[in-house]
């Protein structure tokens, strides 16, 4: 399970990179509240960024199990 998330603290993109075939990646926000959902079959995902700083979750789901992973947003 070599799943890489950066830079962390995160600025403008978030880069993961080491993804399992068919993964949702979910980010949620300091709240608990959901704000970003996608499906994917890429072993890297690059995803844009514009949320408030804070800390966010980035869960990650494939038929491996599950994982998440905390990530600052500056």
């Amino acid at each position: 399970d070599d799943i890489v998330i950066f830079p962390n603290p995160v600025n403008d993109h978030i880069w993961i990179d080491g993804l399992m075939a068919e993964s949702k990646i979910t980010i949620i926000d300091p709240t608990g509240r959901s704000v970003f959902t996608t499906d994917t079959s890429n072993e890297q995902l690059v995803i844009p960024i514009n949320f408030k700083p804070g800390i966010y979750i980035v869960s990650i789901e494939s038929a491996l199990g599950s994982r998440r992973i905390k990530v600052r947003i500056e």
